[in-house]
Formats: C-alpha cells, structure tokens, sequence
C-alpha cells in the first residue's frame, strides 16, 4: 500500500491546508496516480482517487493511494482499504436499496392523488423514525 515518491523536492515543515494550492509534492504524487491509472486501470469518469503524501519513521516520503465507493469489490491491491467493514456495509446494503425502492414506489403513487399524497408523507415520516431508533440502536450496542 505504501508507496515510495521521489522528486527531489525538499518537503515543508508543515504541509500547507489540502483545501488551498496543492504543494509540488502532492502534485507530483497525483501525476503518479494519474499516469498509474492510465496504463493499469483505465476507469473513465466519475470515480474519485487521492494520493496522501506521507513519511515514514526515517523521513522517507512516500504515499498511499486510495479510491471512493467501490470497483468491482471494496479492496484493490495497491489500494488503502475502506476505512468502514465491508462485510457489514454488503449486510445492510440490500436492505437499504430495498427500503429506497419502497419509498420511491409510494412517492411515485402519491404524486397522482392529494390523499395519497398525504398518507405516503405520514408512512415515510413513520418509516423514518423507525430507521432512525434502529441506528441508533446498532450505535449503542457497538460502544
């Protein structure tokens, strides 16, 4: 997963904010990933990778790669892993698309009639409050 990253550019003391102008060295280091992706992963657009410089006990500079959401399954070799349990996130996955479906179903039947419009707004509400005990009770127990 580490990655060495030679420039030949003196790191900062302290890299500036990652939200202001990128520093040579992470430029260089998203240029690697870039040209990495280009001749081993070709993935088009829409999917989201980063490089974070880092060093390691001795000061040598490198990085770790990683990518947003999944590609073909949550891990890559070469790849940091998903920072959540991929096990759990494939549990409650098909339920949550489920639930999606079901309330996509009874919007898509509210919008032709004002009664329905506001019995579907009451169960959504309803269904709502019930998802949210059921998280927090998952929150809880995992402390």
């Amino acid at each position: 997963m580490w990655r060495p990253l030679w420039t030949g550019i003196a790191p900062p003391a302290v890299f500036p904010s990652p939200f202001g102008e990128p520093h040579p060295i992470a430029q260089a280091a998203a240029a690697e990933l870039q040209a990495w992706l280009t001749e081993n992963l070709p993935v088009g657009e829409g999917k989201m990778f980063g490089a974070l410089v880092v060093a390691d006990a001795d000061g040598r500079l490198g990085q770790i790669w990683a990518f947003s959401g999944k590609m073909g399954t949550w891990t890559r070799p070469g790849f940091a892993p998903p920072v959540f349990a991929p096990a759990e996130q494939d549990a409650f996955w098909p339920q949550g698309i489920e639930d999606l479906a079901r309330d996509a179903a009874i919007l898509d039947a509210a919008r032709t009639d004002r009664d329905a419009t506001q019995a579907a707004l009451e169960a959504l509400k309803a269904a709502q409050i019930e998802r949210r005990a059921e998280v927090k009770a998952r929150h809880r127990d995992r402390r």
